[in-house]
């Protein structure tokens, strides 16, 4: 078959690269001569666009017809110099006339001899060279065969035995298949287990880890709950004890309000530090500390509440009234509802409370009708 073929063609191989550098020569020179031909139209355009066009951009002053003649021969043989000599590697001219298409086949051709066609044939000479050995020790064995038929039956005896074997190994080579088999199918499952505990650990490892963040956050929490709770009491101490010294009349009575971080048990000091029993205290300074505390409380927590008092003077003399009425009441919250009778926060009172006060209303109780009206005003004025 390769005889038949492509081996004739290897045997002339020098002939066909020949050939082959002969067909590339010849397309260098079809290929030069294309383009002396493509170009030498626009040459002669652009001659006749410069020099003899009379609608072109002309010199002042012109050049003479002559002239004009002289430079348009000068650049053409100038622009036809450029594609003389034509180049060394192309042929003097075409002797074979074959068309791009079977040119291509012819140089295909010969690369197919060169690369595959001689490979196989040296691949072929092997193959029949061993074949020869091979059959020359066939020969020689077939020679040394003996002549009774005791050998063949031996050779029977030996294949039934070498058929045993193999379908014993058969037999193995299915049950090792089977045991593969078995076995990948554990390992996958095995694999996605260990995915899947590692993905457990490490989400485990991540809530341990928030676990311990809460924790750290919680203590910092702790801390500052204490430190912020601290700050506060000792605001509240201070603010109680700086209005209860406003509003008492006793000033040297109190001189430090104490409260306990632990119990929140308020105690009161005089000025030399021991601590005053509150049982000790007056109704009226009772009163007066109640009053003080809520105020502590009011401006310590920061948060504007409306206040409502129900009965202020009760059980005051006339100087802790004063003092509520100027230090307190003005201070103690934007909004404040006081509810007083005409002899509690008379028209003394009323006159010091003028300036701050926004509305004054009268609850004026009809016991026959058994209902309040309110009407504008504070009683009678």
């Amino acid at each position: 078959k390769v005889a038949g073929e492509l081996l004739p063609f290897a045997i002339a191989g020098r002939i066909c690269d020949e050939l082959k550098l002969r067909l590339e020569a010849e397309d260098k020179l079809r290929q030069w001569e294309a383009s002396k031909t493509r170009v030498h139209p626009q040459l002669e355009k652009i001659v006749q666009r410069v020099f003899f066009d009379e609608r072109s951009p002309r010199p002042t002053p012109d050049i003479t017809p002559k002239q004009r003649t002289f430079y348009a021969q000068r650049l053409t043989d100038e622009w036809e110099s450029l594609f003389i000599p034509k180049p060394n590697d192309s042929a003097d001219f075409v002797l074979h006339e074959l068309s791009p298409r079977e040119e291509r086949f012819i140089l295909n051709t010969i690369e197919t001899v060169s690369t595959h066609a001689l490979f196989s044939l040296r691949e072929l000479l092997k193959t029949r060279e061993r074949t020869s050995k091979r059959i020359q020790e066939l020969n020689r064995e077939l020679r040394n065969l003996p002549e009774d038929e005791s050998h063949i039956s031996s050779l029977f005896d030996k294949r039934k035995r070498n058929e045993q074997s193999k379908q014993e190994l058969n037999r193995d080579l299915g049950r090792l298949s089977d045991e593969y088999t078995r076995h990948e199918r554990d390992l996958k499952t095995a694999q996605e287990r260990m995915v899947h505990l590692k993905q457990r650990l490490k989400e485990a490892e991540e809530s341990r880890n928030r676990v311990a963040l809460a924790r750290k956050v919680q203590a910092t929490i702790e801390v500052y709950e204490k430190a912020l709770q601290d700050r506060k009491l000792n605001e509240l101490e201070r603010l109680t004890t700086e209005m209860y010294k406003q509003l008492a009349r006793k000033k040297d009575f109190v001189g430090e309000v104490k409260i306990d971080p632990a119990i929140f048990d308020i105690t009161l000091h005089d000025p030399r530090g021991r601590v005053r029993e509150k049982r000790s205290l007056s109704a009226g300074e009772k009163q007066i500390f109640a009053i003080s505390l809520l105020w502590g409380l009011a401006q310590a927590s920061n948060v504007e509440l409306p206040i409502m008092i129900d009965t202020p003077f009760a059980r005051l003399d006339s100087e802790h009234r004063t003092n509520i009425a100027t230090q307190y009441f003005p201070r103690a919250s934007e909004q404040v509802i006081v509810l007083s009778t005409d002899e509690e926060v008379d028209q003394k009172y009323v006159k010091l409370l003028r300036p701050f006060i926004k509305q004054t209303y009268l609850i004026d109780h009809d016991d026959a009708e058994r209902r309040s009206t309110i009407k504008p005003g504070y009683f009678h004025e």
